[in-house]
């Protein structure tokens, strides 16, 4: 999928199915049941987002304990799904951080 995330209810199931595969502990092959039981069930299983947690918090959080920009990258793509910037941007943070500057 490109940058911007694809809402769940126009996915078709095979969609949905994949989605689900990323954030469930135990993979399916596919869904047997119905689309809107499919959606309620990757919803369960997809990460809550916090208000006051944003993208550049939990970037400079995951720098702040160590991460690889790699590693942060990857946590934020489970958090914030595939709409996360580059890694570029999680370079920048890290650059501003090491300077002091946040």
């Amino acid at each position: 999928m490109p940058k911007t995330t694809q809402s769940l209810e126009s996915m078709s199931l095979a969609q949905l199915t994949e989605t689900y595969n990323k954030y469930a502990a135990k993979p399916v092959k596919k869904f047997s049941c119905s689309r809107e039981a499919a959606i309620a069930k990757v919803k369960a299983v997809m990460p809550k987002r916090t208000a006051k947690q944003g993208v550049g918090a939990v970037t400079i959080e995951c720098l702040q304990k160590g991460m690889k920009p790699a590693e942060v990258l990857e946590q934020l793509r489970k958090t914030f799904g595939e709409a996360v910037g580059s890694i570029k941007a999680i370079y920048w943070y890290a650059s501003r951080l090491n300077r002091g500057l946040i």
